[in-house]
C-alpha cells in the first residue's frame, strides 16, 4: 500500500487546492468535487471522468472505496490537515476528487431545455441545475456574466447535476436562443414586464432565467417567443433567481 500524503506541498495536494480557482481548473482541466454523496453519484454516473480521488483515514472504510477501485480510479491516502488544504469547504468529508472538464458539446437540444442569462450567484446556479435535472432537462445554456458553473461552491449547491445534464456555453445567448426557435421551440422568458396567465405542458419549451439585480438582457428578451410574469399576490417585487426557475420549470414542463 502507497504511504499516505503528509505534506500540503505533496503535488497531488497541490493540483486540489488550485482546483478551487477558475484559472487553477482550466489549466489542469479537471474541476473539484468532495463529499460522500457526491463522490458516490460521480463515479456511478462518470467514473471515466475521475483523474484521482482523495480520502483520509476516516475513509479508509468506507465502502466507497472499493466502488472506485473496482471502476479503476486511482486514489490516495492523506491525513486530514492535507484533505483540509485540498478542499474548499470549511469541514471536508475526508472525500474529494478530481473530473475532467467536460468537452463542448455541439449535439442538439433534446426536449425541455433551460437558458440562463448572467445568474451569478453560485448557490442560485447550484440549484436552478438541480431543479433542471429533477425536472428531466437535459440541456442548460449559460450566457455572459454567468458565475463559473464548476465551481466547489456550484458544484455542491448542484448536487450532481453536472453529472447528469449538458451544459452549454453560450457566447451569444440571444442567437442560441432564436437558434432554439428555428428548431421549433417556444422560447419563454421570467420577466416583471411579461404576461401571466396558465401555461400548457410544452415538452419543446426553452425557459430563460435572467440576472438577480437586472433581469434579463433587453437583447436575451426580444429573443424569446414570450415574456412571462409570475403572479404574486403579496408585495414583493421580484422572486429569487432559482425559485422563479423552479416555478416557471414546473409550470412549462409538469403536467
Amino acid at each position: 500500500m502507497e504511504a499516505p500524503i503528509t505534506s500540503v506541498k505533496n503535488d497531488v495536494i497541490q493540483l486540489f487546492h488550485r482546483l478551487k480557482s477558475k484559472k487553477g481548473r482550466k489549466e489542469a482541466g479537471v474541476y473539484l468535487i468532495e463529499g460522500a454523496r457526491l463522490c458516490e453519484e460521480c463515479i456511478n454516473r462518470c467514473a471515466d471522468a475521475v483523474t484521482m480521488m482523495l480520502y483520509s483515514e476516516r475513509m479508509a472504510a468506507s465502502p466507497l472505496l472499493t466502488l472506485a477501485r473496482e471502476k479503476g480510479i486511482p486514489m490516495r491516502l492523506c491525513t486530514d490537515a492535507c484533505m483540509d488544504k485540498a478542499c474548499d469547504s470549511e469541514q471536508s468529508q475526508g472525500i474529494a476528487m478530481a473530473v475532467r472538464l467536460p468537452d463542448a458539446s455541439a449535439d442538439a437540444p433534446v426536449g425541455p431545455t433551460v437558458a440562463l442569462d448572467a445568474v451569478a450567484d453560485p448557490g442560485n446556479m447550484g440549484t436552478i441545475l438541480r431543479t433542471a435535472w429533477a425536472f428531466g432537462v437535459k440541456d442548460v445554456y449559460l450566457g455572459k456574466g454567468c458565475v463559473d458553473v464548476y465551481s466547489p461552491k456550484v458544484v455542491r449547491s448542484a448536487m450532481g447535476a453536472h453529472f447528469a445534464v449538458r451544459i452549454h456555453m453560450a457566447e451569444d445567448l440571444a442567437a442560441v436562443l432564436s437558434e432554439l426557435k428555428t428548431m421549433g421551440y417556444e422560447v419563454i422568458g421570467a420577466h416583471l414586464k411579461g404576461e401571466s396567465g396558465s401555461l400548457k405542458e410544452n415538452h419543446k419549451r426553452c425557459v430563460v432565467i435572467g440576472s438577480e439585480a437586472r433581469g434579463m438582457s433587453e437583447e436575451a428578451a426580444n429573443a424569446c417567443t414570450r415574456l412571462y410574469r409570475i403572479p404574486m399576490e403579496g408585495d414583493a417585487e421580484s422572486l429569487n433567481a432559482a425559485v422563479a426557475a423552479a416555478i416557471l420549470m414546473d409550470r412549462s414542463f409538469h403536467p
